[in-house]
């Protein structure tokens, strides 16, 4: 077959001319509030253009071969030593124009260090002084017998856990905030932002708030509104006041950003209004309404964030990525509320979108295509759909692996996780040792190993490690299992210092877990030593959640004890718990009942 293929290149090749889209550059150096200078010897490597090199003026000119104008762009590097990107967000967003030069920035990499040190300085000592506030608020209600002793010890409890949940956040916050481009704002911001730099934080909030962003912005929402009533003559009129509304949101946007440096729930709420705001102003403004919406997301407002996902399908819907990224997050939202065949549907609607624009514009829905197949494969694993998962498990791999091949930082982590799911799902269709699957298991957990060392996120490789265990658990391969579940509670136990509230409830599955374990090596005080620690930390989960929440993780944990007392012979405590199983599964949400057969029928034999 291959010799008919150098005839038909020929034949192709004039298309291929024609098609080829080209884009000047200019790179420039950041200087604070100074205009930026060009910069020359700046490396760029660029998906379908290859590599080039800006000249004395800090100009280059990308030649794309197949992509075309408005097409996404895929930059892989850029290089100069002692300097890196600083309007990352813009070359994120970047798409082929080739009537408009687009702007790279770089700022020297020991500035930005100093930058972002100065305010991830002034923002901790913010959110601890807003802490320590909060504390005192409280400790003075306490004194003057407006709160009980109770009360006040659950406010406290849940003052310290919302405090290490923003902590979690501020780097990235410090990071965006960095990154603001003093030599574009007005005089007015510059002052703003340099009052941040100095300590002053909260001077530049009541700056902020005294100029009344928001409402400025809606003057010219309303104005807007005036004009599109307005003949055509008003064309100009209104472009003016399309820029002026830009300006205004993103003013709102930095505003945004100052209060995530400071920090405290008063802040946070602020956000939430600020973004609604936005959002409800002009509903037509799709980045203002999905910022909105994801935002809802994160903060678990799921019917808020239903309603604005809505909102941006019906006024987004000829953009097919647009479509596709919001079937997504309505997938998760589902997923998150236990309405699994929801969360499939719009799964499934993610990855036919996504399917069909991968088809029409490769490069551009690679990564939402992918993105699609591996989160509707992890949810058929974990409803136990394992032959549906298998359907598309190898054209899924075969992308993966083809994407690593070209950027392993950037795809190695996905093909981990996706490498420990497909095994799972081919492992779990007979629960037959393989040692197929195992070497893909292996491989998962030394990918997510390698990713770990590199960015100090144990995320995935927390993660690869319980698919590790789970075939080793169904194995029945204890002595396997018992490093790998060591190594697994080893960075549980440092995620849950840093952020208890977020963390509490996988620690409870790591000591559930060990429980279990060790009671099938016959280590029976190593395995009473992880059950004590289970119940006490589910004091500490029962504090945060509402019962009716956990009680998926009350029945995990009332069974293990069940388990370890029928193997010593304590019958009467082996009716206790099994009695406590029972009444947990019974609690459950129906739609995670499923494969719990075995369970509740072994702790139905131990109270017979």
């Amino acid at each position: 077959m291959k010799r008919f293929l150098f005839p038909i290149l020929l034949l192709f090749l004039p298309l291929l001319l024609v098609a080829q889209s080209q884009q000047q550059v200019q790179v420039r150096e950041y200087k604070e509030k100074a205009q930026k200078t060009p910069l020359e010897g700046v490396s760029l490597s660029v998906q379908n253009a290859g590599s080039t090199m800006s000249d004395a003026q800090g100009l280059m000119t990308l030649q794309f071969r197949t992509l075309k104008a408005g097409d996404q762009v895929q930059v892989r590097r850029v290089d100069l030593t002692g300097y890196e990107i600083f309007n990352s967000d813009a070359v994120e967003q970047w798409t082929i124009s080739p009537q408009n030069t687009f702007n790279l920035v770089l700022c020297r990499s020991d500035r930005f260090k100093q930058l972002r040190d100065n305010y991830m300085r002034i923002s901790s000592a913010s959110y601890e002084r807003q802490y320590k506030q909060d504390q005192a608020r409280l400790a003075a209600l306490r004194k003057e017998n407006k709160l009980q002793e109770e009360a006040y010890q659950q406010q406290l409890a849940d003052l310290e856990n919302s405090y290490y949940e923003q902590l979690d956040n501020l780097e990235n916050y410090v990071d965006r905030f960095t990154r603001i481009d003093l030599s574009e704002l007005s005089e007015q911001e510059q002052h703003l932002i340099e009052l941040v730099q100095e300590g002053k934080i909260d001077e530049a909030i009541q700056l902020y708030e005294s100029a009344d962003y928001l409402s400025q912005y809606n003057a010219q929402v309303n104005d807007l509104k005036e004009i599109n009533r307005a003949q055509a003559a008003l064309a100009k009129v209104e472009a003016e006041k399309l820029e002026a509304r830009e300006k205004v949101q993103a003013a709102i946007h930095r505003q945004v950003q100052t209060y995530q440096l400071a920090g405290g729930r008063e802040n946070f709420s602020k956000i939430s209004a600020l973004l609604k705001g936005v959002a409800d102003a002009d509903t037509t403004n799709l980045d203002a309404v999905w910022a909105y919406g994801d935002h809802c997301l994160d903060q678990n407002k799921f019917d808020e964030c239903e309603k604005y996902m809505n909102i941006y399908m019906r006024q987004s819907v000829d953009n097919k990525k647009a479509q596709a990224l919001s079937c997504l997050n309505l997938g998760r939202l589902y997923g998150s509320k236990y309405l699994f065949d929801s969360a499939e549907k719009y799964y499934l609607q993610a990855v036919a979108l996504a399917k069909q624009g991968y088809k029409e514009e490769p490069d551009l829905f690679l990564s939402l295509y992918n993105d699609a197949e591996c989160v509707l494969h992890t949810l058929y694993i974990y409803l136990n759909k394992q032959e549906e998962a298998l359907l598309f498990s190898d054209t899924l791999k075969e992308r993966l692996e083809s994407c690593y091949q070209q950027d392993e930082s950037l795809w190695r982590s996905k093909l981990a996780i996706f490498l420990g799911e497909m095994a799972l799902a081919s492992f779990q269709i007979d629960n037959k040792y393989d040692e197929k699957n195992e070497s893909l298991l292996l491989r998962s957990y030394n990918l997510s190993k390698q990713e770990m060392e590199e960015t100090q996120n144990s995320e995935y490789l927390i993660n690869s490690i319980i698919y590790l265990n789970k075939f080793y658990y169904y194995t029945q391969q204890w002595d396997r299992m018992e490093p790998f579940m060591l190594e697994e509670l080893k960075y549980r136990e440092e995620n849950y210092a840093k952020n208890p509230n977020q963390e509490v409830r996988y620690l409870l599955d790591s000591y559930i877990n060990l429980t279990e374990l060790y009671y099938n090596l016959n280590k029976y005080t190593e395995s009473h030593s992880y059950l004590e620690k289970a119940f006490n930390i589910l004091n500490s989960v029962l504090q945060i959640y509402e019962e009716s929440t956990v009680e998926f993780n009350k029945m995990n944990l009332y069974d293990a004890a069940s388990q370890l007392y029928y193997k010593e012979g304590n019958i009467e405590k082996t009716r206790q718990y099994a009695s406590q199983c029972i009444e947990a599964f019974e609690k459950i949400p129906d739609e995670l009942k499923d494969g719990l057969e075995e369970l509740v029928q072994r702790n139905q034999d131990y109270l017979k």
